[in-house]
C-alpha cells in the first residue's frame, strides 16, 4: 500500500521518497502531531525524540517568579493530550496554586504596609529626638549639673574619664639583622594608653651620647645606612600618661651586621 502524500499531511508539494532508511519530514512545529516516519514498508512510526530531564529549579526562582512559572505550566498542562492523567491530579494543583497566590498578595500589602509604617515612625522618632535634645538642655542647666538632679529626672551623667597614672617603658626590646650589611629592625612590646615613642640612640662608648633616632606610634622601626661593625646602644620612653613620659627603658646594645 503507498503511504498518504506529504499534500495531506502538511500540504507540501511533493511526496516523500521511499528509501531503504527511515525519512523524517520536514514540518512545521504546529504539526507535530502529524510528524511520521515512513518504514521501508510504508508503516507509521512515532518520531524518536532524545531522553531528557525536568528542569524547573524552583528553589532559585523569587515569589513572583514562581507564581509565573507555576501559573504557565498549569495552563499548558489543560487539555494536553500527552499527559492525560497528571499528578498531582489538576484540582489539586488548582487548590495549592490559588493558595499561594493568596497567601503572596497578602504578603506583598504587609510589606507595603510595613514600609509605610517605617517611614512614619522614623519621622515621629526624628521630631521627638530633636525635642529630647532641647528637653535635656533644659535639665543640664535647670540642675546645675548636680547629678543627683540629673538622676531624678530619670537622666544619666556623663562618666568623667579615669585619670591615667604614669606610664612605664617599653620592654622585651630587641634588635633583627637584615641579610642586606648595614640594616636593622628594631622591636620593643607596646604600652596600653601609650599616645607613642621615643626612640634614642649611642655609640657604645664610655661616655654616651644619646640621639633621637624617632617619635613613633608604632611598635617597630626600621634602621638603614647603619657602618657595619659598629656597636650601638638604644633606649625607648612611652609618651602619654599622668607624667607626659615614662623613664627611659633598660638599654639594648646590637652590633651592626
Amino acid at each position: 500500500m503507498k503511504p498518504p502524500s506529504l499534500d495531506t499531511l502538511a500540504g507540501a508539494a511533493t511526496e516523500p521518497v521511499i528509501t531503504d532508511s527511515v525519512q523524517t519530514p520536514v514540518l512545521d512545529e504546529a504539526l507535530h502531531e502529524k510528524t511520521l516516519r515512513w518504514s521501508r514498508l510504508g508503516e507509521m512510526v512515532e518520531p524518536t525524540a532524545p531522553i531528557s530531564k525536568v528542569k524547573m529549579n524552583l528553589t532559585k526562582r523569587t515569589d513572583l517568579e514562581f507564581l509565573s512559572f507555576v501559573k504557565n505550566h498549569l495552563a499548558r498542562m489543560v487539555d494536553n493530550p500527552d499527559f492525560e492523567d497528571p499528578q498531582p491530579p489538576e484540582d489539586d494543583m488548582n487548590d495549592s496554586f490559588e493558595l499561594y497566590k493568596e497567601k503572596l498578595q497578602l504578603l506583598q500589602e504587609l510589606r507595603a504596609l510595613v514600609a509605610a509604617a517605617t517611614v512614619g515612625k522614623d519621622k515621629a522618632r526624628e521630631a521627638l529626638t530633636a525635642k529630647m535634645v532641647t528637653r535635656g538642655a533644659y535639665v543640664q542647666t535647670a540642675s546645675k549639673g548636680n547629678p543627683f538632679k540629673i538622676r531624678s529626672a530619670g537622666l544619666d551623667v556623663v562618666k568623667d574619664r579615669s585619670p591615667i597614672g604614669a606610664l612605664p617603658p617599653p620592654t622585651n626590646i630587641r634588635a633583627y639583622l637584615s641579610e642586606f650589611p648595614g640594616m636593622m629592625l628594631l622591636r620593643w612590646d607596646g604600652v596600653e594608653n601609650a599616645r607613642g615613642y621615643l626612640v634614642e640612640y649611642s655609640l657604645d662608648e664610655e661616655v654616651r651620647v644619646f640621639r633621637q633616632l624617632a617619635n613613633t606610634t608604632k611598635t617597630s622601626l626600621r634602621l638603614d645606612n647603619l657602618i657595619v661593625g659598629q656597636r650601638l646602644v638604644f633606649r625607648l620612653a612611652t609618651q602619654g600618661g599622668k607624667t607626659g613620659q615614662s623613664p627611659w627603658s633598660a638599654e639594648m646594645i646590637r652590633t651592626v651586621g
